[in-house]
């Protein structure tokens, strides 16, 4: 229509689905001020990857930052190369932003390369939604929640089951250890 609209919500699905441009507020302050896939994919702080959507935070150590914007950093008992925040510093601790469908479970043998890391962990909880379920597994680098989309029957994993988890590096942000 050619026209200009600012539409005020609390809803993100409607934010995320009606917007062009999203401005994530906190206390009367702009935190982030971008398209709605920006904002949920490289978010500007840690309050707004923990506003919008749903995040795991791992706790990782930055080893090297690289000119691609990327950074190497130990997370999950690995080193693992993924897209970082400017801010991000080498030998600060900082935090791994992977979102739940990101998280991936199997229970063979944990595939390992640079765009992923693999863990084992123990299902703690699971919840059937039909077209996804949604696990939430404890590591020895903190819980992680995971959602599996369109789900086979024989594969959804019992409670107490042995899970590896692999995070894809392509789809996490690191984030300083800081607001």
């Amino acid at each position: 229509l050619g026209i200009t609209s600012i539409f005020v919500t609390h809803d993100q699905d409607e934010a995320m689905t009606m917007s062009d441009r999203i401005v994530v507020m906190s206390k009367g302050c702009i935190e982030q001020v971008g398209a709605p896939s920006e904002v949920y994919r490289r978010p500007a702080s840690m309050f707004v990857a923990d506003f919008i959507g749903r995040a795991n935070f791992l706790d990782a150590e930055v080893e090297a930052i690289h000119g691609d914007g990327t950074a190497t950093a130990a997370v999950l008992g690995d080193s693992l190369r993924v897209p970082a925040h400017p801010d991000v510093v080498v030998g600060d601790t900082a935090q791994l932003l992977v979102r739940p469908e990101s998280v991936h479970l199997s229970t063979g043998a944990a595939e390992k390369s640079e765009r992923a890391t693999g863990d084992v962990g123990r299902v703690l909880n699971t919840v059937f939604y039909g077209s996804t379920v949604e696990y939430e597994i404890e590591t020895d680098s903190g819980n992680l929640i995971a959602s599996v989309s369109d789900p086979v029957a024989a594969d959804v994993l019992d409670l107490q089951s042995v899970a590896h988890v692999r995070v894809e590096s392509d789809r996490a942000w690191l984030l300083p250890d800081r607001e």
